[in-house]
């Protein structure tokens, strides 16, 4: 069910080209209720799952693309960090430009990997989870139709894993 999902998403992020209904929204907010929806299963692991302390992000865009951003990322935050970990968001404004991210204490990837994550279907040698490899190649085409751009890398001190999106001139 959950690939059909994504492959019905990416078909309609792919035809249509444009955002649905573009409108200024709290991506903070929207961040927020990805992370309460996850909490259950980031609980079942031990997880302790946080969004950073900060007012409210306003930015231009669709609010339910933007979610299924959010959504994904959280998600394969919560799927790839080994129980017990650790998984924190922040969202943050620097003049019109926002930036979202969120570091997880799962184990660092190969730059190698870390290059080719966003390619339609592919997945890091050894990922056990299942899935399909489509989920970060739909958060890279909602940040492309919001202007923005996403990296990957390991965290600020070489572990773990940080999914970093820049939306330039969001506002």
């Amino acid at each position: 069910a959950r690939l059909v999902e994504q492959l019905l998403t990416l078909a309609r992020l792919e035809s249509g080209g444009q955002p649905g209904s573009m409108a200024r929204c709290d991506l903070r907010e929207i961040v927020r209720a990805e992370i309460a929806e996850h909490a259950p299963r980031a609980l079942e692991k031990g997880l302790e799952l946080a969004l950073e302390d900060g007012p409210p992000v306003w930015m231009n865009g669709d609010a339910g693309l933007l979610a299924i951003l959010a959504r994904n990322l959280v998600d394969n935050a919560v799927r790839y960090t080994p129980d017990g970990g650790t998984i924190e968001a922040g969202v943050w404004r620097d003049g019109q430009d926002v930036r979202l991210e969120v570091r997880n204490s799962g184990p660092p990837l190969p730059s190698d990997a870390l290059a080719r994550l966003g390619e339609r279907f592919y997945r890091p040698a050894g990922a056990e989870e299942p899935g399909s490899g489509l989920g970060l190649s739909i958060v890279g085409r909602i940040a492309e139709l919001h202007g923005g751009r996403v990296r990957y890398s390991g965290g600020p001190d070489g572990s773990g894993f940080r999914a970093m999106v820049e939306f330039s001139k969001a506002e």
